[in-house]
This record gives C-alpha cells, structure tokens and sequence, in this order.
C-alpha cells in the first residue's frame, strides 16, 4: 500500500487567466476502494472552482461526507477510517493549502472561499461520515479566524439533508447539486457575508441566506 498526495500545475484549456491544479491520493487496491482518486482545483483570480472526483465501487451513491453508512464505532476498520478522512477531510485540507497562498498573493478582493460541511458532525448517525464533518468544523473555524482580515471572503456552507449529483438525485428523489448550487450563487451576490456559517436546514432555505458568525 502506498498513499501520496502532491499539487501539480495542468493545463486549462480555457482563455481566461486560470490556474489549475490536481491533487491525487494513491491508495492501495483493496476490498471495494478505487486505487486512486483526484481533487482539480480551478483557480480564476477573482474565483474559485472546486471540483470532487472520487471513483468508487460500492454499493452507496455519491455523497460530500463519503460512505453514509450506520457502522458501529467499534466495527469501522483502520482501512475505511483513513479512507473516509482521505477524501472528506484531507482533500478539502489540502485544496485549502496549496490554493488559499496564491489567492492571497493576487490580492482581488472578491476572492472568495466556501467550505461544505455537514449536519452529520453533529448528530451522527452515521458516525463514518460524521467524524470527518467534525474535522471540517475546526478547520471551517480556524480558516475564518486567518481570513478575517484578508481579501478572502472564508465562509462555511452547513448542509442538513441529503444532495446528489444530478443523475443520482432523480433516481433517489433527493436534492440535486445543481439546484443546491443556488445557495453558493445567493452567498456569492452578498458581501456581507464573510467569516459564517451559512445553515442549509431545509429545502426551503436555498432561496435564502440564514447564517451566523463562525466565532
């Protein structure tokens, strides 16, 4: 087994100023885990573009907080452990560090940064996916502490029911990506907003901004 992560600049094809970059995790080829899966980053100097692609052979559909199962504390194995903080947490902790220094040096003071977490580090019920939603709370809490004063707008999106991509979310009856993507398009339009935590408790409060300060 062996497990790498690295920041490597790739081309975009694009014609806007744009720089990208590709974090990957090589993982051992085991049981039913992908041996590899990758973070692309998409940074425009006024914005930033996240995309998640993790490749998966198991029977859960796709979900921010990875496997949403129900496993007892004492029946999750070292392997899936790792696993789960590998792509819910340290892929938004290295995203996080390898892009915030370059939006920093290009000092545009619409830059903007929103971490996904989700209501699952609170309640848990599904202790796999709730443990890594609880590192993201701190890291969410450090990084509005550090960006407070910069020309990065840091704010946490709190999520509390279940998104899906969109192909997935037809078939499961849930929230698609692209209709939650409205709360990143209201959160964006207001400046205001900055160092929170924006709740999404409901359906209903995508039209809506409800948040409060992170500290």
């Amino acid at each position: 087994m062996s497990d790498s992560a690295k920041v490597i600049p790739c081309d975009d094809p694009t014609s806007r100023p744009t720089r990208m970059f590709k974090w990957s995790s090589k993982r051992c080829e085991k049981g039913n885990y992908q041996p590899s899966s990758t973070y692309t980053l998409a940074v425009i100097p006024d914005r930033l573009v996240s995309i998640l692609t993790c490749l998966l052979i198991n029977p859960y559909p796709p979900s921010v907080g990875r496997e949403y199962v129900s496993t007892p504390l004492t029946e999750i194995t070292t392997e899936q452990l790792h696993y789960n903080f590998n792509i819910a947490f340290e892929a938004n902790f290295f995203a996080y560090r390898a892009t915030i220094p370059y939006l920093l040096a290009q000092k545009h003071n619409t830059s903007t940064w929103t971490l996904c977490t989700g209501a699952q580090g609170e309640t848990a019920f599904f202790p796999v996916p709730g443990m890594t939603q609880g590192a993201l709370f701190t890291m969410g809490t450090a990084a509005a502490r550090e960006n407070e004063k910069t020309n990065v707008r840091f704010n946490e999106g709190y999520l509390c029911f279940r998104v899906e991509v969109d192909e997935q979310a037809e078939n499961h009856g849930v929230t698609s990506a692209s209709e939650f993507a409205k709360v990143y398009k209201n959160l964006l339009g207001d400046e205001e907003v900055v160092g929170a935590r924006v709740t999404v408790r409901e359906v209903g409060d995508i039209g809506r901004l409800v948040w409060q300060w992170k500290f």
